[in-house]
């Protein structure tokens, strides 16, 4: 009978209604095509929404999933911060969707739909020292509140960049950590083991092949850092 009614009722009102039973994020990874687990998602907005206030740091947008679900905790709390997130839109799976503009349009069509594209700031761009440059003036004198990271593997890189506005209290999100699934993975994998092992980071956390971790305010990313975990993953194919 339940799935009767469901189905006499018009896709708005059935959407309202499953949002208002708890199932918000299973509908927004199944409305943008994310690909993380629903949990992560509902993770990510839950420390957004109780921990410390600040801006947040997102490398590798994609279809916006993420963002979208952590600028709903920003709404909630009336926050004045913004999630800066990065990407190039190109390769990978965003070639599935078109071209650049194409993938733009559908993120922002999506951060539309859920009411919260006035807390997403998007940046279409690599990753270097002049984006760097400039996301950090607009970031302090703030430290970030989180730092999620699902864009080429390149951990050590954006730990190293982005070290002069992570806290003791940022949190740190790291997608596609396996031994083995794909070169990206990999790379990953390494790469966090072998800062997880020189006490520069400190898992937190860790399921459906992601962390959460926080880093160690003692001992931080430098440039001799960065070469030695370049020297690690020199083998790995370009992402």
């Amino acid at each position: 009978m339940k799935e009767l009614i469901k189905s006499l009722l018009p896709r708005s009102v059935l959407r309202a209604y499953l949002i208002r039973r708890g199932q918000r994020f299973g509908i927004l990874r199944k409305e943008t095509e994310g690909l993380l687990d629903t949990e992560i998602y509902e993770e990510l907005h839950r420390r957004v929404l109780s921990g410390v206030e600040g801006p947040i740091l997102e490398i590798g947008t994609a279809s916006g999933t993420a963002p979208i679900a952590m600028a709903l905790a920003l709404k909630s709390r009336k926050s004045p911060h913004k999630i800066f997130t990065v990407d190039r839109f190109v390769g990978g799976t965003r070639a599935q969707y078109g071209s650049v503009e194409d993938n733009i349009g559908r993120f922002r069509s999506f951060a539309k739909k859920w009411n919260v594209d006035r807390w997403i700031d998007l940046h279409v761009m690599e990753v270097d020292q002049t984006m760097v440059q400039s996301l950090i003036e607009r970031i302090l004198p703030n430290q970030l509140s989180g730092l999620i990271l699902d864009a080429d593997g390149s951990i050590h890189r954006d730990l190293f960049l982005f070290n002069r506005v992570l806290s003791k209290d940022t949190f740190i999100f790291i997608d596609d950590y396996h031994p083995d699934l794909t070169p990206k993975h990999q790379k990953t994998y390494v790469l966090v083991n072998y800062l997880s092992e020189q006490k520069y980071i400190e898992f937190t956390d860790t399921g459906h092949n992601s962390i959460f971790a926080k880093i160690n305010v003692e001992k931080s990313v430098d440039s001799i850092v960065y070469e030695q975990a370049e020297e690690l993953v020199a083998g790995f194919p370009e992402i």
